[in-house]
């Protein structure tokens, strides 16, 4: 991966600087970002995913922006992965979820495996790490 962040496809949409958009968007909670406890608590499910279901993964690091959470793995050899963004709704428990497509270097929206726009943040984690350790059997739904 370049030493470049990663381009959100959501920025690139416009030719004009995001500085230079005017949004006329109502402001809501979940506008504002992220509340500290959210994070705590969605740093601790995720963490706890990654022991359980992907040892593969050193660890999972996650950077916040806004209302959205930077998804990382972690590999043995120290190398980072970006894996998904999550977008933060008001509830802890329903993230939007998007794709780190490597290929663009951005993060797309995406529909998780059980076909619904939302979901847990471990649901999020199984479907970007099934793809990026070739494991599909993440993509099972019961």
């Amino acid at each position: 991966m370049h030493g470049d962040a990663p381009r959100d496809s959501a920025m690139m949409a416009g030719k004009e600087s995001p500085a230079e958009r005017v949004y006329f968007r109502k402001p809501s909670r979940s506008s504002a970002g992220i509340p500290d406890s959210t994070k705590t608590s969605l740093h601790q499910k995720l963490s706890q995913r990654q022991r359980e279901r992907w040892p593969q993964l050193k660890e999972v690091t996650l950077r916040f922006r806004g209302r959205f959470a930077y998804v990382d793995g972690v590999l043995p050899n120290g190398d980072v992965l970006p894996l998904c963004r999550l977008r933060y709704g008001g509830y802890a428990s329903e993230w939007g979820f998007a794709f780190y497509a490597a290929s663009s270097e951005s993060y797309e929206d995406s529909v998780l495996p059980s076909g619904a726009f939302v979901g847990t943040p471990q649901e999020a984690l199984d479907c970007a790490c099934g793809t990026y350790l070739g494991d599909p059997s993440a993509w099972v739904t019961d």
